[in-house]
């Protein structure tokens, strides 16, 4: 947590955190031609979950959803890449 309060009704309570411009590759994602000469726009948005706030609640479930299917939704939504990381991004072994 970065010692602001978390917005969880809108995007406002995100910050970029870093910008990019890359080059575009020359093959697309889908293995077809890419767009040449086109600068792609990189932007990387870190959203912290309050965790220690909320011990009881779990973040990781909520988003992940059932099999995976709602963070893949918001990921077909946004056309973004979503990463979880730090405590209980993992799964225990121990469970």
């Amino acid at each position: 947590m970065n010692g602001q309060p978390m917005d969880m009704e809108g995007w406002t309570g995100m910050h970029a955190e870093h910008m990019g411009i890359h080059n575009s590759p020359s093959m697309g994602w889908n293995g077809g031609p890419g767009v040449v000469g086109g600068p792609v726009v990189k932007k990387l948005v870190r959203m912290d979950v309050p965790a220690e706030k909320y011990p009881n609640f779990n973040f990781v479930g909520r988003l992940l959803g059932p099999r995976g299917n709602s963070l893949k939704r918001v990921e077909a939504t946004t056309q973004c890449r979503v990463y979880i990381r730090g405590r209980g991004s993992v799964k225990d072994t121990v469970k």
